[in-house]
């Protein structure tokens, strides 16, 4: 039950740093030197290793995400709101959003997978960066969701590559989800 209050309270968080004054999204400005345009996040492991909303699960599955494509907001050359559709395995055809968050001090990306059946993942990006053979990758953490994720743990490592000058992005991974 303890588990279940802390992990509430942190999803409660996200969402409503997630809610800014004026706009609910997050301005992120981007280095123009780097490779690639998406900002390099890093998130200390300590900090996930220490987590208190990680809980022991009944089940491990390995979830493989085949290709998944969509499209990115921009204004101001900041990214405002990814979306997009796939498959992957124990979701079936389903559907991303990503919009900027604050994640214990740091700024990131929170996402909502949302499987056919409409049972949910939420993610939250922990590292990202320029990757050499696809141009870019993402590492997410899994914090709980609904439905059969509730609660649920894991996480999922994305690659693929970012076209700045369509607004589109494909993107292909697997992971380990604790449910």
């Amino acid at each position: 039950m303890k588990t279940r209050i802390v992990l509430l309270s942190v999803l409660m968080i996200v969402a409503i740093a997630c809610e800014k004054d004026n706009s609910p999204y997050e301005e992120i400005s981007l280095p123009e030197q780097q490779l690639s345009p998406l900002p390099n996040i890093s998130i200390p492991d300590d900090l996930l290793e220490n987590s208190q909303y990680l809980k022991s699960a009944v089940v491990t599955k390995t979830i493989k995400f085949f290709e998944t494509t969509g499209t990115m907001v921009l204004e101001g050359g900041s990214i405002v709101m990814i979306f997009g559709e796939g498959h992957a395995s124990h979701l079936g055809l389903y559907t991303v959003k990503n919009i900027p968050c604050d994640f214990y001090g740091f700024s990131t990306f929170c996402g909502i997978l949302t499987a056919a059946n409409g049972d949910e993942i939420h993610t939250v990006v922990i590292a990202s960066g320029p990757d050499p053979v696809y141009g870019v990758y993402l590492e997410y953490i899994v914090l709980g969701g609904t439905g059969r994720f509730e609660g649920g743990t894991g996480t999922i490592s994305m690659y693929g590559s970012l076209d700045f000058v369509n607004s589109t992005w494909t993107l292909q991974g697997e992971g380990q989800i604790s449910y």
